[in-house]
């Protein structure tokens, strides 16, 4: 969530990113609303997402994949 914080509003955010499963069962990431927007305008080209669990824990890692990285930090 860090990657994607812009106004503050981070909390919100989280209603706005959803784990579905792909053609072959693996975790994708789709966004909704102002993170999806928030992530276009920061031109993330593909997220990665990775999950592990256990009876009483559960983890996640996430990569934010950026081809053009002087255009996402507003470099020229």
């Amino acid at each position: 969530s860090k990657a994607l914080e812009g106004d503050g509003e981070a909390a919100r955010r989280w209603s706005e990113i959803e784990i579905r499963n792909g053609a072959d069962g693996e975790p994708r990431v789709v966004l909704h609303g102002g993170t999806a927007e928030l992530a276009a305008e920061r031109r993330v080209d593909a997220i990665h997402v990775s999950l592990s669990h256990t009876g009483t824990l559960a983890a996640a890692t996430v990569v934010l994949e950026v081809r053009d990285v002087s255009a996402a930090s507003g470099e020229r």
